[in-house]
């Protein structure tokens, strides 16, 4: 299994680099709220959506895992999500895809997407 947990700053809180289906699965069955990030390096948009999910894991208790749609893992992983479009954000809970969001998300609209499935 590979994946890199990388914390930004001495306050921030991690977030899971997938780079194969096996960690995104070891997480998947040990955290309850998961929002997996689908991002490209050369992806404009993904660069906006990045600092607001940052700042909602202080707020909110999820993972936060990012997966590189340019790798052979993030392909695989992008077809098993139907991601179609970049940024995508998809809300995991216990293990069951439950929510979507694709395109540029204002922080607001992020944090009412974590709101509902917390509740």
């Amino acid at each position: 299994m590979c994946t890199e947990r990388t914390p930004s700053g001495p306050t921030e809180p991690e977030r899971a680099t997938i780079t194969d289906e096996s960690a995104l699965e070891a997480i998947l069955e040990t955290d309850t709220l998961v929002l997996i990030e689908f991002h490209a390096d050369w992806c404009a948009a993904c660069s906006l959506v990045t600092p607001a999910l940052r700042q909602l894991q202080s707020e909110y208790p999820f993972t936060l895992a990012r997966v590189d749609v340019d790798t052979d893992a993030g392909d695989s992983i992008a077809d098993r999500y139907d991601v179609s479009g970049l940024p995508t954000i998809v809300v995991v809970e216990d293990g069951e895809h439950v929510d979507m969001r694709r395109g540029i998300q204002q922080k607001g609209t992020l944090r009412t997407l974590l709101q509902r499935n917390l509740d």
